[in-house]
């Protein structure tokens, strides 16, 4: 059955199709991250993990709009949410053409969008990605056309819409990115040093190493600050990305900017609220200590009283005097691979006898490039997540600094 081409029926199939039913969302996450991430998609939504299919890197859960515009605006951990339209066989360009061409695209994207398709194939008879490129827009194309007259032109600019389509094994998936950027895009500029930490993987990094039940985070090894940064922004609400910055699913047809707004002002965090009693961010390297500063100016915790900022040596340091090491956090980011002394300790040897010394009793989330560094930290590991920074494989170590 062909639509109508009147805005009136368009606006009623929106409410009913896409405002009033259940949809499949799909969360990118970073590698070996997957059930923190589901943890606190949980917690934001009020569900269960047990709810959601969790598979390798990524998330598979069931909600309405509202669900994935707060996903999107609270959540701190994924690195991207897509939304399900639909799934389909197809081995040849014909038939590819056609089956995109009856997926009601008026529902979800305006005719008068720019936008991008994303394509990777594997194991299918349709593997050249220009090629599928060129057949979904076509299909895109055809159902929206007759749309253009209908729909007013929007008066602002748009953002990019990102159609997604994943072949494997003949068998197509097109998802709607809602998110737009990538949700490591916080809203405000950030600057950063070399070899940058994603503000999702800190995050993950940090949620992973309980740090919902701690006061106090210590990072000697700032670099660009992005630890601390995660840190005070999670529990600062008025600082949360849906306050400061756009997503991609505000440019649907089903969006409703008052439901939005009425959403932001009434979020509420979904974790333990212990108030923060210290961030204490250190490096060695003037410039970080000052890309650290600046990026704190940036999202107005420049003058925080519980922010610590300090050009220091790590190993110069220890648990401030009458600090509880059972709520207190060192989250590191060592550089990697660099040795010390040709003879001597290696540099993770080096931080896990500090730590074993000034740290007792604290947790810790320390950064290792391979398993040879987490042998040679030699602390009682709780947990090990391999996963991706800047495209190499590292690993993650966990635990409680052994102490009397």
């Amino acid at each position: 059955m062909k639509p109508a081409y009147e805005l009136s029926a368009l606006e009623r199939r929106i409410r009913q199709k896409v405002q009033g039913v259940q949809h499949n969302f799909w969360v990118v996450t970073h590698p070996g991250f997957e059930k923190t991430v589901a943890k606190e998609i949980a917690q934001i939504l009020g569900t269960s993990t047990a709810d959601m299919q969790i598979g390798f890197g990524g998330i598979e859960f069931t909600g309405r709009l509202e669900d994935c515009w707060k996903v999107n605006a609270l959540a701190r951990t994924p690195s991207r949410v897509s939304l399900r339209l639909d799934q389909f066989h197809a081995t040849q360009f014909p038939e590819l053409i056609r089956k995109v061409a009856e997926i009601p695209w008026e529902l979800y994207l305006s005719p008068h969008s720019d936008g991008n398709i994303n394509v990777t194939s594997r194991q299918s008879k349709l593997i050249h990605t220009d090629a599928i490129e060129e057949r979904v827009s076509a299909g895109i194309m055809m159902r929206l056309a007759p749309w253009r007259d209908v729909i007013p032109t929007p008066t602002r600019p748009a953002l990019p819409q990102m159609v997604l389509v994943r072949f494997e094994n003949d068998r197509c998936t097109i998802s709607l990115d809602s998110s737009g950027e990538l949700l490591f895009k916080r809203g405000f500029d950030k600057f950063t040093e070399e070899a940058p930490l994603r503000d999702t993987l800190a995050a993950c990094i940090l949620r992973h190493g309980r740090f919902d039940s701690c006061t106090q985070l210590i990072d000697g090894m700032s670099g660009s600050g992005t630890f601390g940064l995660e840190a005070l922004l999670s529990r600062t609400l008025s600082k949360a990305p849906g306050h400061v910055r756009r997503f991609a699913f505000e440019e649907w047809p089903g969006f409703r900017p008052q439901a939005y707004a009425h959403m932001l002002k009434n979020l509420a965090l979904p974790m333990e609220t212990q108030p923060i009693t210290s961030i204490i961010c250190s490096d060695t390297d003037p410039k970080a200590v000052q890309t650290i500063r600046t990026n704190f100016d940036a999202i107005g915790a420049g003058q925080a009283s519980v922010v610590r900022i300090a050009q220091n040596d790590f190993f110069n340091t220890k648990l401030p005097l009458g600090a509880d090491p059972a709520t207190t956090l060192v989250a590191l980011n060592p550089p990697y691979g660099i040795r010390i002394a040709q003879n001597g300790p290696n540099l993770y040897q080096r931080i896990g006898l500090h730590l074993r010394t000034n740290y007792p009793k604290c947790l810790f989330a320390i950064i290792c490039p391979t398993s040879e560094e987490a042998k040679d930290l030699a602390l009682p590991v709780a947990s090990q997540i391999i996963t991706k920074h800047g495209g190499l494989e590292v690993g993650v170590v966990f635990g409680w600094v052994p102490g009397e």
